[in-house]
């Protein structure tokens, strides 16, 4: 963080000069678990232009510096896919456990050893033994939710896929939609249920692994077609499931058939992609089918829908005799580029890990990432925050000014959640809630967000820290720290006990 003069600076938007800007009407002090909390209304801005400050600028003036690190940031990064039973029955305890630590990846790339600090899990639940069964049997219902127990317990979020095969095998669905429908309806309490540490759920129940292919329901031997199976479930998931929940479907086209629309206009936010071929062709192997990349309406479309909702996806063998599958394709330039028009928030380690960096063998035939690049990737997917600079006032009991920061991952943030600034001594503390939505804090954009705090009459002339806050919106994961997010920058200091960001130290309140 670095002290600048105001007669050099750039000043912010609003040249404030001697005269305090309008800001909005602060609410009254509310009390938050105890904790005293001053609600202010704090208006968000995109930085559009850079004005010249002066010597009458009456405030301080702040920089800080990016940070390249590594960090697990909730709802973001790489994720491993696991059974529900497995996570259940505490057979993965260890990955548990390693994941969100320090979970450590020995073969990215050859003879170096990676760390990888995970916050998403992949839940693959399988339903073959429902598949004759009008109902999913209670017990694989308790498997589920104490699945999504474990996962809480070890502070980390889940995409959660139902399907009927998870062996490969062709046309696994129940021959009846009814039945599909049912199951749904079953699994619809246990989603909502653990809403809060799910981050997406994928559609599945649609052919083998769930990746909604090779279907049952093709129209032919009196089948329903697939458009229409994709509209019967796609309905009965927006339905059943809480509207916080985001629904990933696997091609931008079944968007459309849930939705009811034939053309790339319509914009959802609460469906988004899950694309299983990631990198592997000019249409990732027919996920983009029947529409090639090149096709300025399909890329134009999936890189708007992608924005405003949720995108992950897994890699496969770029190693396959297929000659569907580019090996060269998956250079570090075209992922970066692929990644940022699909917003890419999370996607598997194993397949990208494995086919990336070329067989155990020591082939260096196949395209094989550095250990920079891997690091650069691992950084880039999701949103990452970086604070750009900080400006305030200090006098008369009021503590204001504004902050600037910018997303410099591949996507926003997947959902909402609070901002807090936070002004601290000891044990007195004031939190300040701030009104805006970080799940528009879009890539590559920069942000100005005002704040105007009337301070505690306790905190008057004591020396306080000041801090940045941004837990989850569930009111029980707010109060665990890991759920909170970290800025990326090498002069902020995170706390891991409290999940709070200083960014100024020992300021007098006046």
């Amino acid at each position: 963080m670095v002290y600048t003069n105001p007669d050099v600076i750039n000043a912010p938007l609003i040249q404030f000069r001697n005269k305090r800007p309008k800001l909005a009407k602060k609410t009254k002090i509310l009390i938050i678990g105890g904790v005293s909390a001053s609600v202010a209304i704090i208006t968000i801005v995109v930085l559009c232009v850079v004005l010249t400050g002066n010597s009458s600028d009456p405030y301080i003036h702040f920089k800080f510096t990016e940070s390249f690190d590594q960090i697990p940031n909730p709802e973001r990064g790489w994720h491993m896919h696991q059974d529900s039973l497995d996570f259940a029955d505490g057979s993965l305890n260890w990955l548990l456990t390693t994941w969100r630590d320090s979970y450590t990846v020995n073969y990215v790339p050859k003879n170096t050893n990676l760390k990888v600090f995970g916050t998403v899990l992949f839940v693959k639940v399988n339903l073959k033994n429902s598949k004759a069964l009008a109902n999913i049997p209670s017990a694989k219902l308790t498997e589920i939710r104490q699945a999504f127990t474990n996962v809480r317990n070890n502070n980390l979020k889940v995409i959660f896929r139902p399907a009927y095969d998870y062996d490969g095998v062709s046309k696994p669905e129940p021959a009846q939609i009814s039945t599909v429908l049912t199951h749904l309806a079953d699994l619809a309490p246990v989603i909502n249920d653990n809403k809060d540490v799910i981050l997406g759920v994928q559609f599945g129940l649609i052919g083998p692994w769930g990746e909604m292919h090779s279907s049952i329901y093709n129209g032919k031997n009196g089948q329903i077609t697939y458009e229409n199976a994709v509209k019967q479930i796609g309905d009965k998931y927006l339905q059943l499931l809480d509207p916080e929940i985001k629904i990933m479907v696997r091609k931008p086209s079944d968007i459309g058939l849930i939705l009811g629309k034939d053309s790339y206009t319509d914009i959802s936010t609460r469906i988004g992609l899950y694309n299983d071929a990631l990198y592997t062709n000019a249409d990732d192997y027919g996920t983009l089918d029947p529409y090639n990349k090149t096709n300025t309406t399909i890329q134009n479309y999936i890189q708007q829908t992608t924005k405003y909702s949720i995108s992950v996806g897994e890699t496969f063998s770029f190693q396959s005799t297929d000659t569907d599958i580019k090996g060269n394709y998956s250079t570090f330039n075209n992922v970066v580029k692929e990644a940022g028009i699909q917003h890419i928030t999370s996607q598997n380690l194993w397949g990208f890990t494995e086919d990336f960096n070329g067989p155990a063998n020591g082939d260096d035939s196949y395209f094989r990432w550095s250990d920079t690049s891997f690091k650069k990737f691992t950084n880039m997917m999701g949103y990452r925050w970086v604070l750009l600079n900080l400006s305030y006032q200090n006098a008369k009991g009021h503590f204001e000014g504004h902050f600037s920061l910018k997303n410099v991952g591949l996507a926003a943030i997947v959902h909402k959640r609070p901002v807090n600034l936070v002004i601290m001594s000891g044990n007195i503390v004031q939190k300040t809630a701030i009104n805006t939505d970080p799940s528009s804090w879009y890539s590559t954009e920069e942000y100005k967000i005002l704040f105007d705090v009337t301070t505690k009459q306790e905190l008057i002339g004591q020396k306080c820290d000041i801090y940045l806050e941004f837990p989850d919106k569930d009111a029980a994961l707010a109060l665990k720290p890991l759920y909170s997010v970290r800025l990326a920058n090498s002069d902020v200091t995170w706390d891991d006990a409290t999940g709070l960001n200083k960014i100024i130290s020992d300021l007098v309140m006046q």
